[in-house]
């Protein structure tokens, strides 16, 4: 803001003279009243169906003679079946299955799967021999939408190593995974 004075001079007299613009500024100051403004704001909160995640079935790579070699065995993710990728081992038989699993949640709502490791040790039971399981694959995307009754199925598939003349028995072991909304 400017306030403009001026002096005028007549004889021995000053004459001061506020310009009109600083005549206005000023009773406009003098007399607006306080300026601001109120609003509500407004609250939300949407309460999800916690995610269920339950193990439906778990991996078996059935019966295997171990051969003279390291060999690599893998059930597909996709079709559950059992395949020798490396190595002279053999599948006898026996109950061949990937991992399954059902997601229970909000309807409609997108989930995501996380395979928290990818490599297991599995230990003989009743020894302490191992057994490394790796290369866990889902079925699918990753990325998931529940159906309209909140629930979505999935499977693992997985590679397990049996070394040259590994010891006969039962060999057991679990990896984690982690389903969440996003």
């Amino acid at each position: 803001m400017m306030l403009v004075l001026s002096y005028i001079m007549r004889g021995h007299t000053v004459y001061k003279h506020m310009s009109l613009l600083g005549i206005i500024v000023i009773a406009h100051l003098l007399s607006a009243a306080p300026v601001y403004a109120q609003s509500n704001g407004r609250v939300n909160v949407d309460i999800m169906t916690p995610v269920i995640v339950q193990n439906d079935g778990a991996m078996d790579f059935g019966t295997i003679i171990p051969g003279t070699e390291v060999s690599d065995l893998r059930i597909d993710q996709n079709t559950g079946n059992l395949a020798v990728v490396s190595g002279n081992a053999t599948a006898v038989g026996g109950t061949v299955r990937r991992a399954t699993f059902t997601i229970n949640g909000n309807a409609n709502e997108r989930v995501r799967i996380t395979l928290s490791q990818n490599r297991v040790n599995l230990t003989r039971v009743g020894g302490t021999e191992t057994m490394r399981l790796n290369r866990l694959r889902l079925d699918g995307n990753r990325n998931r939408f529940l159906d309209t009754t909140g629930t979505a199925q999935f499977a693992v598939g997985g590679q397990i190593r049996v070394t040259a003349n590994q010891a006969a028995g039962v060999y057991q072991g679990s990896f984690a995974l982690t389903v969440d909304y996003f």
